[in-house]
């Protein structure tokens, strides 16, 4: 059986200051991969998702995890992924459907 590297990622998403996510963007350490709502219209979230789960297995850090987190995955977030806690806030998020876990990097 072969192994596959987890890939190591960064996660970054950016919103209209109302709380509409616009641009949802990953970054590899040489190359961005974005999806805004301008580009892909309402399925931005579903391309990001798709693309996403296309790399595992990864770890994919973000700063501020959990506004990325909701920013990435919606209302959906509680469904998609499990969230571990600890006294000094999200320790990270693990999605169920894929091998990817989520560290913040705060």
């Amino acid at each position: 059986m072969t192994r596959r590297t987890r890939r190591m990622l960064a996660l970054d998403t950016e919103d209209d200051s109302e709380g509409a996510v616009q641009i949802i963007n990953f970054f590899d350490g040489r190359h961005h991969q974005t999806f805004t709502r301008a580009q892909q219209g309402e399925k931005f979230r579903e391309a990001a998702w798709n693309w996403l789960y296309g790399q595992a297995p990864a770890h994919l850090w973000a700063c501020n995890a959990e506004y990325d987190l909701v920013n990435l995955c919606g209302d959906w977030v509680g469904l998609m992924c499990t969230l571990q806690y600890v006294s000094s806030g999200l320790l990270r998020a693990s999605f169920r459907d894929a091998a990817i876990t989520v560290f913040d990097t705060l």
